[in-house]
């Protein structure tokens, strides 16, 4: 089981690079384009970069691409509460 991350147009995100050594720096933006699925553990969604990459959904500059983060669900009732962990499984 496993939660797509994906934008419209298919563009998840946009940088530029910087820096006096980069041979890159100053030119076109790069773009990570395509999709990646995340794991539900708990309140975390896991992206695992190894797991990324053998999707062979991603890419930047046309490069295949791997995606490693986590994400936390969180939430409250209200703005004087503080922000508690939410489970991606709770039904």
């Amino acid at each position: 089981m496993g939660i797509e991350l994906s934008a419209p147009g298919g563009v998840i995100l946009e940088f530029e690079l910087e820096g006096a050594g980069c041979p890159f720096a100053g030119g076109n933006p790069f773009q990570l384009i395509g999709t990646v699925i995340g794991v539900p553990n708990g309140a975390n969604l896991v992206f695992a970069e190894a797991a990324s990459t053998t999707q062979r959904t991603l890419s930047i500059g046309g490069q295949l691409a791997g995606f490693g983060t986590t994400l936390t669900l969180s939430g409250r009732a209200n703005n004087t509460e503080a922000w508690t962990p939410l489970s991606f499984t709770t039904p």
